[in-house]
């Protein structure tokens, strides 16, 4: 039996190879209103306006040119579509993030290509 992998697929091209098989993470962040605050008893009271999620995935090693149509995809628009596993829902769904890819190292350098390495992460943060 084949191996499955959790969907990543951002502006319709399948990027689910390019990232770590088992170590998928996604959070919530709270999006807070102006009608927050602080009291002076040390009590907090939040205007929580939504809960959008943030997906964390380090990158596997990718040539050149893989980098640069993962990057390619992510900097298609500020928003891109991106079908991925939601862990609310718990199952897969499409929704629309702002991509960024951190620090990325070389790994391999031959005459013509290069490579990067394994590690650098892929960040995606809802609208």
């Amino acid at each position: 039996m084949a191996l499955t992998r959790l969907p990543l697929v951002i502006s319709g091209t399948d990027f689910s190879r390019a990232v770590e098989r088992l170590s998928y993470s996604v959070t919530y962040e709270d999006r807070i209103g102006e009608n927050s605050t602080l009291a002076l008893s040390g009590d907090e009271y939040m205007d929580v306006l939504a809960r959008r999620p943030v997906i964390t995935w380090p990158l596997n090693m990718l040539y050149a040119d893989e980098m640069a149509a993962l990057e390619a995809a992510i900097d298609f628009a500020i928003y891109v579509p991106v079908y991925y596993l939601d862990r609310k829902l718990g199952a897969a769904t499409i929704g629309y993030f702002h991509g960024v890819i951190g620090q990325a190292q070389v790994g391999l350098v031959r005459d013509t290509q290069i490579a990067w390495r394994n590690g650098a992460v892929l960040t995606l943060r809802s609208r």
